[in-house]
């Protein structure tokens, strides 16, 4: 179990993530402690934190769609570590041949004959 509370989030107050941890943890004994990672002290909104700044992406203290804010906090890394362990290193992701990719004629006509 992964948990984060942004000390700038106003949607979901650090109160009530403790209270929840609260719950699970401390009082309902519901989960180990050694199972929970609670982070609260990252100054962010309520968002999803990344550590790269990408078109799209929000300041860390804002809480505007898409909800991903460049916190230089690696959010998904996070969790996954702590539920496999050591990971393997990233790939760099371009996004021009993705997008390139994405868009071909042959990839939409292969997208659109299992769904259409």
């Amino acid at each position: 179990m992964d948990r984060l509370s942004g000390t700038k989030d106003t949607t979901v107050s650090s109160k009530v993530m403790d209270q929840l941890y609260s719950y699970y943890v401390t009082q309902g004994k519901f989960v180990d402690a050694a199972n929970v990672a609670y982070e609260k002290t990252l100054v962010s909104a309520h968002t999803f934190p990344t550590d790269f700044d990408s078109v799209g992406n929000n300041v860390c203290t804002t809480a505007a769609s898409p909800y991903i804010s460049n916190c230089k906090m690696d959010g998904a890394g996070s969790i996954l570590r702590h539920i496999y362990g050591t990971l393997n290193a990233r790939r760099p992701f371009n996004r021009t041949a993705k997008a390139k990719q994405v868009t071909s004629t042959s990839t939409w006509k292969t997208i659109k004959s299992h769904f259409c």
